[in-house]
């Protein structure tokens, strides 16, 4: 009888430890206690795209053999018409979000189409000339989420 019952919490511990594992991927990586929002509706697309970030990840990780912090620390480059990863670096987790970014594009250049256009959607992390350049002289599109601050000249 001891042995079943130490059995059975072994096996519900297990349970446990994933399902917190989907709660700290949801926090730490989908950013789901970081909304900015204030209505009902966007927080409800909030919570919606956090835990389809989530389920993408999870995809990613059967695929990749890799867990939600490993893939985190890639650069992708995803082909969203297709479903396809176009390209993919592994970094450093604790290396700035841009760091190597520009390398990482002119390489994808460098193997599509000339006359293949694609558009970057990124976070502010990006938001930065030499990118922005590079993009621009190969009439490349962007849609970058900054949050632009206005000084005050009062003062």
């Amino acid at each position: 009888m001891l042995w079943e019952n130490r059995w059975l919490d072994w096996a519900l511990t297990q349970k446990r430890w994933k399902i917190e594992g989907l709660h700290k991927s949801l926090k730490s990586n989908a950013g789901l206690a970081k909304s900015p929002t204030r209505t009902i509706t966007t927080q409800n697309n909030h919570v919606f795209m956090s835990i389809y970030a989530v389920f993408k990840l999870e995809c990613l990780k059967i695929k990749h053999k890799a867990n939600h912090f490993v893939l985190r620390a890639k650069l992708f480059i995803f082909w969203a018409g297709r479903n396809e990863i176009l390209q993919a670096w592994y970094r450093r987790g604790n290396v700035y979000t841009s760091n190597g970014v520009v390398k990482f594009v002119k390489q994808l250049l460098v193997h599509l189409p000339s006359k293949m256009r694609f558009i970057t959607r990124a976070d502010s992390g990006y938001f930065f000339g030499t990118l922005l350049d590079l993009l621009d002289a190969h009439k490349h599109g962007y849609l970058i989420k900054v949050k632009l601050v206005v000084a005050d000249r009062a003062g």
